[in-house]
């Protein structure tokens, strides 16, 4: 049996964290807890338990994830379609009641159909590819 966690490990020098994927039950020596944060503890290395928003938000980024209101953090590369209307975007070729969405805030509303304007745009051109 396997058990991964995703968590971060974070570098002495630069500070800045880094994502990880851990066995549990294949890494792990001990699990405690400090300042409140979960942390993993290997033989080399501890890991700390991804606690906050903000520290997926980080981390998520550079695959293409971004913040497009408090609490929805979307993958950019999955959105099929942005009703301005209700600030939402959607994940579906085909959208139905059941269909997900995200809500989308005034602020990053314009940004994101930019986004998604260029990612036609490059779609169009001959021989482009996302």
């Amino acid at each position: 049996m396997e058990i991964f966690m995703l968590v971060i490990k974070k570098d002495k020098k630069s500070k800045q964290p880094s994502a990880e994927v851990i066995n549990i039950l294949d890494d792990i020596c001990h699990i405690g807890l400090e300042n409140r944060t979960i942390t993993y503890h290997t033989k080399d290395e501890t890991y700390y338990q991804i606690s906050t928003f903000e520290e997926i938000s980080t981390l998520l980024e550079q695959y293409g994830f971004t913040t497009v209101d408090r609490g929805n953090l979307v993958n950019l590369k999955k959105i099929t379609k942005l009703d301005t209307e209700y600030s939402r975007v959607f994940f579906d070729d085909h959208i139905t009641k059941e269909s997900k969405f995200a809500t989308v805030s005034a602020t990053h509303l314009r940004r994101i159909k930019k986004y998604l304007e260029e990612r036609k745009k490059q779609a169009e051109e001959p021989g482009e590819k996302e």
